[in-house]
This record gives structure tokens, C-alpha cells and sequence, in this order.
């Protein structure tokens, strides 16, 4: 297969070296900044373009837009438009505008379109779902995530005000930043009904986004999920506590592990797990590579992508009207 990454920065290099470590040696690359591209084109002797048209005459079998949130969706429907499958970072945009649009060509050509939500792939969070799904703390009543990471640490010897996360018209802002937890609260507890929020910028960070939030979602099943997001904790922070009928069940990304509190027995059961960090991504890539190759529906769907973008972007009017928001499934 022959593979195009749209944009360079971090998670397009990531996907750059993981694509090389499985052995895809046929890989062009595109970004707008000419310093990235030849620097990329020198390290990894690989064609690159500064602009999407040119890199579409290569005629690659896939495209991973891993350009800024912002530019998503009009990436995407240009290269659907030459017949590329899609692997589109998260979120899928920071709007509805033209997701019909893409949906339409997608299925015109009869293309795989995924959307990168990675932690679907990591082992904590599957183990977690495998453990739900055994009813070791019986019926879920409600479940509590918080994700949390200062945003100048995020991505050292990048200055965080010229990130697309610290500006508005590129899609940045916790909400959707962060929207991995919305996503696999979702892959949970299923769709979600209606959400409410408050959420704003707290700190002193130059940004024009908002860098707290915090919502709860009521889920279609009945279930309520609270999740909080920033960009502030020094100390970085990623977990996830879920209440049953029978018993508590904690992740902690940073532990390891899933700690499990059975009324039964009265007592912490540790369920270790395998956590490196970069193995969620090469399994990502795997999924959609084989996607692609027997023509299979990803796991994440570009439904399953804008549910969630539906989701956050509810979140954001429910803060600003201060009401809570009703979210229809429909794309």
C-alpha cells in the first residue's frame, strides 16, 4: 500500500515511524511548512509536498489526515475525491460543515474511513470494557473520567500558543482536544441523549480557547458519565471510575492496571495489563490497514467520529445558553 500523511507535527510523524517499523516503506508526506518537509525528506528519504494536489498525483492507496482538526474535512473530501481510503486523526473537525459532504464520497467510492481515536486500542481501556462486559461490578449506574495535562508541557520545543490547540479557528480547546474520553465513554455506555457543561478559560495560558470543562452526558442507556478536561494539571492525570450494582472499577493510564472493588469479596482486585503507550498506535494502524485490505467497517466509524464531535460540540452551546442540550444520532 502506498500511504500519504497529511501534516507533519507530532502524531504525523508518529504515524510516519510506526508505518516504517511495520514495514510500509511506500509512504509521501505533505505539510505547508517547507523547513518540515526537508527536514522529514532527509531523515526518512521519502518524497514530500508542501500542498495536497501535488502529493495526490503520487496516487496513494491511503490518506492520514493528521493535519490541524480545522482542516479535516475539506482534506478529506479531496483525497475521497481521488479514490484514497481515510485515517482521520481526532476529532474529525471542529464543525458539522461538510460532514455530509465527506460522507457522500466515501460511500460514492465505496472507501474505508476510520477515525483515530487510539485509546479504543489501548489495552487499559479494553480490559476495562472486557471486565464491564463480565459484570464484575454487576449494572453500571454512572461512571467519572478526567483527563488533565499542562498544555506548555504537551509538546517540548514547541511553543503551545502557536499549537492548534491554544486557537479557536483551528480546532483547539479541551473539548474536542481531549475528546478521547468522550469517544470511548461512548464505546462504553453507548450513544449519548443530551449533555450539559460548564466550561472557560481559567488560567493565565495565552490561548483563545477554553482550557477547563466539565460535562455530564446522559448515554441512551439510562447511564449517567461525568467526565472533566484540562489543560492545567501539572501533574498529568488520565482515569476513569465506574460505579456498579455490585461493586467499583478504576483505571488509571498511568498505573497499569484496573482496580476492581467486589462487595462479594469485599476487597482491591488489581487486573494488570501491558500499557506502552506507542503499541495502541501500531494496533490503530493494523486495524485499518486490515480494514482496507478485506474491506472491513473499522471499529470507528465516521459515524461513531461525528456522534462525538455531535457531543462536543452540544457541550460547548449547553456552557454558553446554560441549559442542557439534546443530541439526535442522526449524521
Amino acid at each position: 500500500m502506498r500511504f500519504l500523511i497529511v501534516g507533519c507535527g507530532s502524531i504525523g510523524q508518529r504515524h510516519l515511524r510506526n508505518l516504517i517499523a511495520l514495514g510500509y516503506e511506500d509512504v509521501i508526506v505533505v505539510d505547508p511548512i517547507e523547513t518540515v518537509i526537508t527536514d522529514i525528506k532527509s531523515n526518512f528519504r521519502i518524497a514530500g509536498y508542501l500542498n495536497l494536489d501535488d502529493a495526490l498525483t503520487e496516487s496513494p492507496d491511503a490518506v492520514i489526515l493528521a493535519n490541524p482538526t480545522a482542516y479535516h474535512i475539506p482534506s478529506a473530501i479531496q483525497a475521497a475525491k481521488s479514490g484514497a481510503h481515510l485515517l482521520i486523526e481526532k476529532p474529525i473537525s471542529h464543525s458539522m460543515d461538510y460532514i455530509s459532504e465527506l460522507i457522500i464520497e466515501v460511500k460514492a467510492h465505496n472507501l474505508v474511513a476510520m477515525v483515530a481515536y487510539s485509546l479504543r486500542f489501548f489495552e487499559g481501556i479494553n480490559l476495562m470494557r472486557d471486565l464491564l462486559v463480565d459484570q464484575v461490578i454487576g449494572d453500571v449506574l454512572h461512571a467519572q473520567a478526567e483527563v488533565g495535562q499542562y498544555l506548555p508541557d504537551w509538546r517540548p520545543g514547541v511553543d503551545y500558543r502557536i499549537s492548534y490547540s491554544a486557537m479557536a479557528n483551528q480546532g483547539g480547546g479541551v473539548v474536542l482536544d481531549l475528546s478521547h474520553e468522550i469517544d470511548y465513554l461512548v464505546w462504553l455506555f453507548g450513544p449519548v441523549g443530551s449533555v450539559s457543561s460548564q466550561m472557560g478559560k481559567v488560567s493565565n495560558l495565552e490561548i483563545d480557547v477554553e482550557d477547563t470543562a466539565d460535562m455530564v452526558m446522559e448515554h441512551v442507556s439510562g447511564i449517567f458519565s461525568s467526565l472533566h478536561l484540562d489543560y492545567l494539571q501539572r501533574l498529568p492525570v488520565r482515569r476513569c471510575k465506574i460505579v456498579g450494582t455490585e461493586g467499583t472499577m478504576i483505571w488509571d493510564y498511568f498505573s497499569d492496571s484496573v482496580d476492581v472493588y467486589s462487595i462479594d469479596r469485599s476487597e482491591w482486585v488489581s487486573h494488570p495489563y501491558l500499557g506502552e503507550r506507542n503499541e495502541m498506535y501500531i494496533k490503530e494502524l493494523q486495524h485499518f490497514v486490515n480494514c482496507v485490505e478485506n474491506k472491513k467497517e473499522p471499529l470507528i466509524t465516521l459515524e461513531n467520529g461525528v456522534h462525538v464531535l455531535q457531543i462536543a460540540l452540544a457541550a460547548k452551546k449547553a456552557a454558553a445558553q446554560g441549559r442542557r442540550q439534546e443530541i439526535n444520532y442522526v449524521v
